[in-house]
């Protein structure tokens, strides 16, 4: 059994304490809440999409740099909500202190998928069997594993865990806010046109409950499908409700125009949705892919990427990991929905190289106990490993292994790695937000992690065709007449820019010969082309770049 409930932890991180207690710390914590805490929740829109719930954040200061970054680069958070047993997902099959205290829920040395450690030989860890599906990614250095991430002082609740995680507290620090978010309202640009946010919504939660998130302004609720005649409206003018035309001296103007932009953002983002995911379909094929699952949240995910929508953040979410009794067969089936979604993820999107564009992440409020305790489960824990996954990641371990002797944290496993170093190199190494940014940002300077490479190369480099090639990104994007292309070349030599339409068609071409080394500019008039998402292409002897361009009224 655990140890004695100490006086810091709140009632319910055990099964024991009762099920009231264990209720209300779930009642506190919700997906809406981690979603706000991140600096994502704010005005936007509920919908469905091939049946889920798709919760979209734009228009909002948070996420106005984000929005406009040039890069087409893309972080899929794959939420564990419950709490995940870390010692059963990354499994220390040398270490006795967990056979000794796991008993029969300990995951058998032999069962269990062995790693190689860096340079070769056994590491003394292995993957849960039900993770068979992402061993492939190891072998291919497409997966790094972080041990042993939380944070000091932790008291193993819920919805206190989800907020630390969120906001970048913890360890005696409160931050407000989300660790994204005040790095957005710091260098927001005031200049971004409506068009860009009402084709291009910044973030995405599929499988979101909320209809709508709050804001700064309050909440306001639309329903975007029931609007018929308000959606043709928007696609033949570009606005539901005209924004101008109301008396500036009456209190009610600026509350109603509010009002009317919100709508007019909403329900853009609504028609976007559709276009771009109807014309981006799968390329694999998701294993148990039933409605609100794991799978199909990612399958979705992939079209998005595929149709060129571009949210900079995509959030997706897998419950049940609260496993208080009888966790071995229920754990596990948890573990293989989550290997088989991100597996049939990644083959999807590297039917047609889209992979290299995005990193994905898994992360749970806290681990479990090393012990197991008498009802064939685990309580409430603290740090645990985190999976990043992707061609761009670095393959292997990080960060120090917990040895359960000396880095036990009240029978759970003590945090070896700050979780805000994961966050300093994503902005920084995925992001490229500058080191100091990120430090005022985190309210600390922290490591950065060995699982992206410090300086950018055509590993982990999207918007270059290879060493030397360059596909800058369109301006202006979103257009409404003409916008121009500047490819980069450092060697020159023959080159091919085309446009196609979202069904693989060749709309445009623009160039097709040699170039001199340096930078070329070219116009691309749209005049002739339907409103819609269209993708730049370059071809060099070197590689391919591609760019997302997306014309509106």
């Amino acid at each position: 059994m655990c140890q004695p409930h100490p006086t810091d932890e709140r009632p319910g991180v055990r099964l024991e304490d009762g099920d009231d207690a264990h209720a209300h710390d779930h009642a506190a914590w919700t997906r809406r809440d981690f979603l706000r805490r991140m600096g994502l929740a704010t005005v936007g829109a509920g919908f469905v999409a091939s049946g889920l719930p798709v919760g979209v954040f734009g228009q909002a200061p948070v996420l106005d740099v984000l929005a406009r970054t040039e890069t087409d680069r893309v972080l899929v958070l794959v939420q564990l909500s419950g709490g995940n047993d870390g010692l059963n997902t990354l499994v220390p099959v040398s270490n006795d202190v967990y056979y000794q205290k796991r008993g029969a829920l300990a995951i058998p040395a032999t069962n269990a998928l062995a790693l190689d450690a860096p340079g070769g030989g056994a590491s003394g860890w292995a993957l849960h069997p039900s993770l068979a599906s992402l061993a492939p990614l190891w072998n291919d250095g497409r997966m790094g594993l972080v041990h042993a991430v939380g944070y000091a002082n932790h008291n193993r609740s819920h919805f206190v865990s989800t907020d630390n995680w969120t906001s970048g507290s913890g360890g005696g620090t409160t931050m407000p806010y989300g660790w994204a978010g005040r790095y957005l309202l710091a260098d927001r640009d005031p200049g971004a046109p409506d068009d860009f946010y009402r084709t291009s919504p910044p973030a995405l939660a599929l499988g979101s409950t909320a209809q709508m998130f709050a804001s700064a302004e309050g909440n306001v609720s639309v329903a975007p499908l029931a609007f018929t005649t308000n959606i043709r409206a928007l696609v033949e003018r570009g606005v539901v409700y005209d924004p101008g035309g109301l008396p500036t001296d009456q209190p009610f103007a600026a509350p109603v125009k509010y009002l009317r932009d919100t709508v007019n953002v909403t329900l853009g983002y609504v028609v976007r949705f559709v276009e771009a995911t109807n014309a981006a379909p799968n390329r694999a094929t998701y294993p148990n892919a039933t409605a609100g699952s794991l799978a199909s949240q990612l399958a979705l995910a992939a079209r998005v990427v595929r149709g060129g929508l571009s949210p900079r953040i995509l959030s997706v979410s897998l419950g049940g990991f609260d496993t208080h009794a009888n966790q071995a067969n229920a754990h596990a089936g948890l573990l293989a929905q989550l290997a088989d979604a991100l597996r049939a993820f990644f083959d999807d999107l590297a039917a047609d190289g889209l992979d290299r564009r995005v990193v994905a992440m898994t992360f749970s409020e806290f681990g479990r106990t090393v012990t197991a305790n008498a009802s064939g489960g685990t309580d409430h824990g603290s740090a645990a490993p985190v999976l990043l996954l992707g061609p761009a990641v670095e393959g292997g371990f990080f960060g120090t292994a917990p040895n359960l002797v000396n880095d036990q944290d009240r029978d759970g496993v003590g945090p070896t790695t700050d979780y805000r170093s994961l966050y300093a190199t994503l902005l920084e190494r995925w992001f490229n937000v500058p080191a100091a940014d990120v430090d005022a940002l985190l309210g600390r300077s922290t490591p950065r992690l060995g699982f992206l490479p410090s300086t950018p190369t055509a590993r982990d480099s999207p918007d270059a065709a290879t060493s030397g090639d360059a596909l800058l990104a369109p301006a202006p994007n979103p257009f409404t007449e003409r916008t121009a292309l500047t490819l980069r070349t450092a060697q020159g030599g023959p080159a091919r820019l085309e446009v196609f339409d979202a069904l693989g068609r060749r709309v445009a071409h623009l160039f097709d010969g040699t170039l001199p080394p340096g930078e070329h500019l070219f116009d691309l008039d749209g005049s002739t082309l339907a409103p819609g998402l269209y993708l730049a292409r370059l071809d060099t002897l070197r590689g391919t770049a591609s760019r997302p361009v997306v014309r509106v009224r």
